[in-house]
């Protein structure tokens, strides 16, 4: 008889798949907030990534979430190309300052493809962090790293305004700009894989519809995003977590057709969390979307409660459903209200579920 148990990564896999899991899992996709919750700084943990790993497990332990987070995220790969990543003391790195800034003709891309990824001050640091990561998880808990997407590699390296006006006056630079980000971003996945990493997840807020339009996006943005996945799922056993930053109800379709496993929304349009998972769930998996500021931040553990088991009851019918915040949880959010959202699943995401309220929920304080 075999030994094993049924456990998250089990959990996350009947979600991404055709199977309905046992319950509900919970994904927090953050690594900030237990930084802080465990008492430390981002600069500590930038010093000695020992303390990064103490305040992942340690918190994956009390509050019983199904997946965790890497260190790591956007910039990376455009720090080993030149781009100076900056960090703050007790922020998690998104920016950088641009590290290429000839015109476009004098750029040399066969020498920017030479470059090893691994060159750069972090991802060595982050590849190692995923292998004692990967030690003191086990196999059971899936492990999520973050990568990034090609355009905002891309407008990090290059400085997302001057990019953003190449995208309307030099198409075949950014072309070729937005292909090199996705041979360097894959190399990275690779790795991050072999070091013990279970998902890569990624956004593009610079590829949403307040940042370019649908036209730029089809033609600038889509193929590249489907190419990485694409290659990621022939070359590897990961899965994909693509978290829709902003508003992207113009071009969810073509989002989804890219082939990510999981979709954490944002905003799509006018629908909500059961229209979503509707219309989309035989494709892939969705995860989300509590607000991260209005309701897990600053509401009360009981409002926090409620909104996500009118979630769960919209969204979880057809064994599709992640739940989750619509963002990154934020650093300061309550123990409290994030202990809530997991009993909820714990509790009321049980299959076959049982209906305990109403679903007119997405107009309701709670989640918009």
């Amino acid at each position: 008889m075999s030994s094993h148990k049924y456990g998250p990564w089990d959990r996350t896999l009947d979600v991404i798949g055709t199977g309905v899991p046992d319950r509900i899992p919970v994904f927090t996709y953050s690594c900030h907030f237990q930084i802080r919750w465990a008492g430390f700084t981002f600069g500590e943990i930038m010093k000695d990534t020992e303390k990064f790993i103490e305040a992942q497990l340690k918190a994956l332990d009390y509050f019983g979430y199904d997946e965790v987070t890497n260190l790591g995220g956007p910039g990376m790969i455009a720090e080993s190309l030149g781009a100076e990543l900056i960090v703050p003391e007790d922020e998690s790195p998104t920016m950088t300052t641009a590290g290429l800034t000839e015109t476009p003709n004098q750029v040399d891309f066969e020498t920017l493809r030479s470059v090893d990824v691994t060159h750069g001050a972090h991802i060595p640091m982050v590849l190692e962090v995923t292998e004692k990561l990967r030690e003191g998880l086990g196999p059971r808990v899936p492990l999520i790293a973050a990568i990034s997407s090609p355009f905002r590699e891309a407008c990090l390296l290059r400085g997302s305004e001057r990019l953003l006006v190449e995208l309307i006056k030099d198409r075949s630079f950014v072309l070729d700009l937005s292909s090199l980000m996705t041979d360097k971003i894959y190399e990275y996945a690779k790795l991050a894989v072999d070091a013990g990493a279970d998902i890569l997840g990624f956004t593009d807020p610079f590829a949403s519809s307040s940042m370019i339009s649908l036209r730029h996006f089809r033609e600038m943005v889509y193929p590249f995003e489907k190419e990485l996945i694409e290659r990621i799922h022939d070359n590897t056993q990961a899965k994909v977590l693509f978290h829709t930053c902003g508003e992207w109800g113009d071009r969810f379709d073509l989002a989804v057709d890219a082939g990510a496993d999981i979709y954490h929304v944002d905003g799509v349009g006018d629908m909500d969390l059961g229209e979503i998972t509707k219309s989309y769930g035989n494709k892939t998996a969705i995860m989300g979307r509590l607000t991260t500021t209005k309701l897990l931040l600053n509401a009360r553990p009981d409002e926090v409660r409620k909104a996500a088991e009118i979630s769960i009851n919209a969204a979880g019918p057809g064994g599709n459903y992640i739940l989750g915040g619509n963002c990154s949880l934020a650093p300061d959010t309550p123990a409290a209200n994030l202990k809530a959202m997991i009993e909820a699943a714990h509790e009321k995401g049980v299959y076959p579920l049982k209906e305990t309220m109403n679903r007119g929920y997405e107009r309701t304080l709670y989640l918009e």
